[in-house]
């Protein structure tokens, strides 16, 4: 229940522009933290993030061997 919560807001919160929003919301989708994972959607969204110049993003995506 909690990680369905954090999800929504963190859905809400990347609709009002929120870079961390998307971030998170990303990673969960990426872990499938409220049901089956989406690495596809989820990596189109950090890609789109690091290609903004967001730090994490592109940390993130360093960490896994992605390219932006």
């Amino acid at each position: 229940p909690d990680n369905y919560k954090a999800m929504e807001y963190y859905r809400i919160a990347m609709e009002n522009g929120s870079q961390w929003g998307k971030l998170k919301y990303a990673v969960g989708i990426y872990k499938g933290t409220i049901g089956k994972p989406n690495r596809r959607k989820a990596l189109k969204m950090i890609k789109e993030l690091a290609r903004d110049g967001f730090p994490v993003a592109i940390n993130f995506l360093n960490e896994i061997g992605q390219k932006y």
